[in-house]
């Protein structure tokens, strides 16, 4: 089932572009099907994703027993749609930043608390609000290609998205003040090694394994 609010075109598909939403032996798998390949998250993608979220949570309280969290294209998530958001800044500043406690923060309230296993497989770029989503899991799967970065810094904005609690508890304050502070970008084997990645597959069958996991 296809989470998603925008009228389609003739001839295009329900979940073009928002959440897919899938429920097979007891194992939810979310997608992320953005506007691009680097499922950079719009008004419509964050807004999909916290309406899946929400679901989960029904759903897990019946009988959804795991969840995996996968998207489509290239890259799992370039974090915030930046286009749009400096739109924002010069059509409405004082709105600009609403959608942190109208998207960002209740996604990754929901997300923690969520009473069963969360799996999230990551292919490509994971990076700002993406990687927040990913270190909501409980389980974390890479590609062998995967990049990671906090990349916060890079565009002058504090980090949301509970990046820097997250990556604080499981690295550490000095490994974590580095990564939000100078934005370096880590790949898959860093984060295996540091702990933040549960197992490195190879590239294109990271969603396979994280089903098979979840």
């Amino acid at each position: 089932m296809a989470v998603s609010e925008r009228p389609r075109a003739s001839g295009e598909s329900p979940a073009s572009h928002g959440v897919s939403y899938e429920v097979t032996d007891t194992v939810a798998v979310i997608e992320l099907r953005g506007r691009t390949s680097g499922n950079a998250l719009d008004a419509h993608l964050r807004g999909a994703l916290l309406m899946a979220a929400r679901r989960l949570t029904t759903d897990a309280r019946r009988d959804v027993r795991a969840a995996l969290i996968t998207a489509r294209g290239r890259h799992f998530c370039v974090g915030q749609d930046l286009k749009e958001h400096a739109h924002l800044l010069k059509a409405s500043p004082a709105t600009a930043f609403a959608n942190i406690p109208d998207h960002y923060n209740p996604l990754v309230k929901e997300l923690h608390a969520l009473p069963i296993p969360l799996v999230v497989a990551v292919e490509g770029s994971c990076v700002g609000a993406g990687l927040g989503l990913a270190l909501c899991a409980d389980i974390r799967v890479a590609a062998e290609g995967a990049r990671f970065a906090t990349a916060f810094g890079g565009v002058a904005l504090a980090s949301d998205s509970g990046v820097a609690r997250a990556l604080s508890r499981q690295l550490g304050p000095s490994r974590t003040a580095g990564l939000m502070l100078l934005g370096d970008t880590f790949s898959a084997r860093d984060a295996e090694q540091w702990g933040l990645v549960h197992r490195v597959v190879a590239d294109g069958s990271a969603a396979a394994e994280g089903v098979a996991l979840a």
